[in-house]
C-alpha cells in the first residue's frame, strides 16, 4: 500500500502527469504560491506525481517560490498504485498545454476528486464548467488560483464536483460503454459486416 504522506488537515493539490514542460507544472506551482501567498492560514500542500526532465528545475522554482516545504515531488509511481495516490487528493490539477484525451483526469475523477484543467484538447470535453470542476483558459494564472482558492476552501464543493465526476465516468467512459460505443460505430460504418 501506497504511505499517506499528508495529515487529514491538509488541502491536497496535485498533478500525475510526467514532469514535462507541456504539462505547465511551472504554471502550477506559481499559482500555488500565490496561493498560499494570499492565505497562509489554509493548510495547502502540493504533490506531483511523476518523473520527466523538468524535475531538477521545478524543485529549483520550488525553493526560489518559498514553497519547498509544502510540495512533493513522489517521482514515478507504480501504474496500479495510481488510484490509492488519488485517494490522497483533494483537487487534481492538469493544466496541460494541450491534451489530446486526458486518461489522468478521468483516473481523478473515478476517484471523486475534483478537477482542474485547462480549455484545450480533450480537457475542454471530458469537464463540464462548474460540474465535475473547473475549466480555465490557456493564459488563465489568476483563474487557477481562483479556482483552487475557491476548492480550497469549500469542502462540501469539492464532495460534490467529487460526486458529479464519478458518476460522468460510470455513465460515459468505462470499458464495457466504450466497447459498446465502438461496436455501434462498426455496426453503421459495416452493416453487412454481421457485428
Amino acid at each position: 500500500p501506497v504511505q499517506r504522506l499528508f495529515g487529514a488537515d491538509a488541502i491536497v493539490n496535485v498533478a500525475v502527469k510526467a514532469l514535462e514542460k507541456v504539462y505547465r507544472h511551472d504554471v502550477l506551482l506559481a499559482a500555488f504560491a500565490q496561493l498560499h501567498k494570499q492565505h497562509p492560514e489554509l493548510p495547502l500542500r502540493l504533490l506531483l506525481v511523476g518523473d520527466g526532465t523538468q524535475r531538477a528545475a521545478l524543485e529549483q522554482q520550488a525553493n526560489e517560490l518559498g514553497i519547498a516545504a509544502l510540495t512533493t515531488l513522489a517521482g514515478r509511481v507504480q501504474f496500479a498504485d495510481v488510484p490509492e495516490w488519488h485517494n490522497q487528493l483533494d483537487i487534481f490539477v492538469n493544466i496541460s498545454a494541450y491534451e489530446s484525451f486526458g486518461v489522468s483526469v478521468l483516473e481523478a475523477m473515478a476517484c471523486e476528486v475534483p478537477v482542474i484543467v485547462t480549455d484545450t484538447g480533450g480537457l475542454a470535453e471530458l469537464v463540464q464548467q462548474n460540474v465535475e470542476g473547473f475549466r480555465i483558459p490557456l493564459t488563465g494564472t489568476a483563474e487557477l488560483v481562483e479556482q483552487l482558492h475557491k476548492l480550497s476552501t469549500d469542502a462540501e464543493l469539492r464532495r460534490t464536483m467529487g460526486a458529479a465526476g464519478r458518476v460522468t465516468v460510470l455513465r460515459s467512459y468505462t470499458w464495457a460503454n466504450n466497447l459498446r460505443q465502438m461496436i455501434g460505430i462498426y455496426k453503421r460504418l459495416a452493416p453487412n459486416s454481421g457485428l
